[in-house]
Formats: structure tokens, C-alpha cells, sequence
């Protein structure tokens, strides 16, 4: 877990630059509290959708991040700001 947590901030400190890191975290939090809530429901509403076949609803519910996984082939940098820009000064 802890080595999880370090690689995220230094992914998105790369990605997006140190200025933002502690905004963008944040929002990510969001977004994983909100999945680890809704993620059991929606995987026993699938389950019971299917008969009670754990193992089709397990397939199908993995289709999602598995096409985000792959989706992140395409994913491209944001554009970094000149270096007065992100100090805020300009010189």
C-alpha cells in the first residue's frame, strides 16, 4: 500500500507537474472512495442479474478497467508550462 501510494504522487507529479499534485490527488481520492462504495453493489446486481454466476459477472465487470488499461496507449501528456509560468513570475 505504501509503496502504491508514493509511485501515484510521482506518476502524477510527472505527468502533470508538481504544482497541481496535491488537487489532482485529491480528486483521484474521490473518484477511488467513490468506486470501492459503488463497485461491491454494482458487482452483486450483477451477479444476481446473472443467476447467480459470480464468475460472468466477475468477466464482465472487468471489462471496464480493461479497456481503460488499454486506452492508456493513446493517453498523452498535457502541455508543461515554461518554467516562469509555473513559479507564477515573470520574468
Amino acid at each position: 500500500m505504501g509503496t502504491m501510494l508514493t509511485i501515484q504522487s510521482t506518476i502524477y507529479a510527472d505527468f502533470f507537474g508538481r504544482k497541481h499534485v496535491g488537487e489532482i490527488s485529491s480528486i483521484a481520492m474521490t473518484f477511488k472512495v467513490v468506486g470501492g462504495a459503488v463497485g461491491p453493489l454494482f458487482l452483486g446486481l450483477m451477479s444476481d442479474a446473472s443467476g447467480g454466476d459470480f464468475g460472468l459477472a466477475l468477466t464482465l465487470a472487468s471489462a471496464m478497467p480493461l479497456g481503460l488499461a488499454v486506452a492508456t496507449h493513446w493517453l498523452r501528456r498535457p502541455p508543461r508550462p515554461r518554467p516562469t509560468e509555473e513559479l507564477g513570475t515573470d520574468i
